[in-house]
């Protein structure tokens, strides 16, 4: 077993001032030390982390998403159901035809179980044995997989669907599909050799072998790298599966908090670099700028509130499916450039009662003040 760990999209690697801690939280061994850069110490590879880190941090070598995908699909072919439990499993369990064989039932993402789903199967069963997980890290994993299946299931209601995610520690006996074999799901996953070779074309050396390594491509102009999740990726494919193109957007909402403006936002363009995963774009032209937000793109890390120096983001209104569905971006501000009262400069800011530009105001806040802001690395 390997894990692999990209630190560069560690939300406390990019500020220090982020108090994430979702990782350390789920990690039974307490073997993660984030300093320098993202170190593990012990490892009993669980994937506990790869389903609570929201920027895709860590990602299991054996027993991937991907893998998990694959064999769910095979599976929905001939079964109505899916049960989702770990190796260690007793064998009245390993023995059923329905079984897709995890690390750990909490490692199961809630972006994962709905992309099964979508594959064609009615029903997913979360397993948790209790004799077996007395002897492992069953508290940690009850509550990472109770969490997914509650969230699963709220953007299966969303998008109207009736498929079920269940956790239970008593399973039913599985249910074949009746009749004939169901049909294969629009989009699904193909691991065969013309599968790859579609997903290649037209990209560069580069890219093919960055998108093999599992290696997330940097974006020209940006210091930090920007890569949208594995998971994330996962989920968007999913809803394509339930919403072939064509169909009605929904107006349902899916269970995040989108983001809104709660200040003046200067357009300074801090929260847009660091974005890991690029959900935020500031457009300046003609004396006018525009702050776009992409809900699809946006894990809720909430880095981008740590970091803005204005404190004018903040979380908002959960986002429609339909931007999840076409990818479009939400427009969170919009201003005009203005002439500071003091210095004549020109400078942009959403807030009609602000005369000062920001550097105007950094000089008229009292010394000790400046001092404090300062060490804490807000200028």
């Amino acid at each position: 077993m390997s894990l692999r760990v990209e630190g560069s999209l560690c939300v406390k690697m990019r500020s220090r001032r982020t108090e994430c801690d979702r990782c350390l939280a789920a990690c039974p061994t307490q073997g993660i030390r984030i300093g320098q850069t993202v170190q593990i110490e012990s490892c009993v590879f669980c994937g506990l982390c790869t389903a609570q880190c929201p920027t895709g941090v860590f990602a299991l070598q054996e027993n991937s998403d991907g893998g998990i995908l694959l064999a769910a699909q095979k599976l929905a072919a001939r079964w109505a159901t899916l049960v989702f439990s770990c190796d260690r499993s007793p064998r009245s369990v390993t023995r059923r035809p329905d079984r897709v064989v995890v690390r750990c039932a909490g490692r199961v993402s809630p972006e994962l179980l709905v992309a099964t789903l979508s594959l064609g199967a009615r029903a997913a069963y979360l397993y948790l044995d209790p004799a077996v997980c007395a002897h492992c890290w069953g508290e940690r994993a009850e509550q990472a997989a109770k969490a997914a299946a509650l969230e699963a299931q709220a953007i299966l209601g969303a998008c109207g669907s009736n498929q079920k995610v269940t956790l239970t520690k008593v399973l039913p006996p599985p249910l074949p599909w009746r009749g004939t074999r169901a049909p294969a799901a629009e989009g699904s996953v193909d691991e065969g050799k013309r599968g790859l070779l579609k997903a290649v074309k037209g990209m560069s050396v580069k890219t093919v072998l960055q998108a093999l390594l599992g290696a997330p491509a940097q974006e020209r102009g940006f210091t930090w790298t920007h890569s949208l999740p594995q998971r994330r990726r996962i989920l968007l494919e999913a809803l394509a599966r339930l919403f072939p193109a064509g169909a009605p957007a929904p107006d349902a909402t899916l269970p995040w908090a989108g983001l809104s403006l709660a200040g003046g936002c200067t357009f300074c363009g801090a929260c847009v670099p660091l974005c890991p995963s690029g959900a935020l774009k500031v457009e300046e032209r003609n004396g006018e700028a525009w702050l776009w937000f992409y809900p699809a793109r946006c894990t809720s890390c909430g880095l981008c509130l740590t970091c803005c120096p204005e404190g004018a983001l903040s979380y908002g209104p959960k986002p429609e499916l339909k931007y999840f569905l076409n990818g479009e971006g939400q427009l969170l501000g919009r201003a005009t450039a203005r002439r500071c009262a003091v210095c004549g400069r020109t400078y942009l800011c959403t807030d009609p009662g602000q005369t000062h530009c920001v550097t105007c105001r950094i000089h008229k806040l009292p010394r000790s003040r400046c001092a404090q802001d300062s060490s804490q690395g807000l200028f």
